[in-house]
């Protein structure tokens, strides 16, 4: 989509298309720090656009809705 979400926003999102039982608790843990962790991650798909082509064909909310038909779907390869 070229634009940033956070996890805690992700996570909320696919409790809330999933409708799912359970509830985001951010930091419920102690928060660590990590050097190694990026504060961010955004992709950028320009060069694939320019040399393939490529387009996006579903929204952020859509992939996650495929995403979790599948899962549900195909439950079995996780037990």
């Amino acid at each position: 989509t070229g634009r940033q979400h956070t996890v805690g926003d992700v996570a909320e999102k696919i409790i809330r298309l999933s409708k799912s039982k359970y509830e985001v608790r951010l930091w419920a843990v102690k928060k660590q720090e990590r050097q190694v962790e990026s504060k961010s991650w955004c992709a950028n798909i320009d060069k694939t656009r320019k040399i393939l082509g490529w387009r996006t064909q579903y929204t952020f909310d859509r992939g996650l809705k495929e995403a979790i038909k599948w899962f549900r779907r195909n439950q079995n390869l996780y037990e």
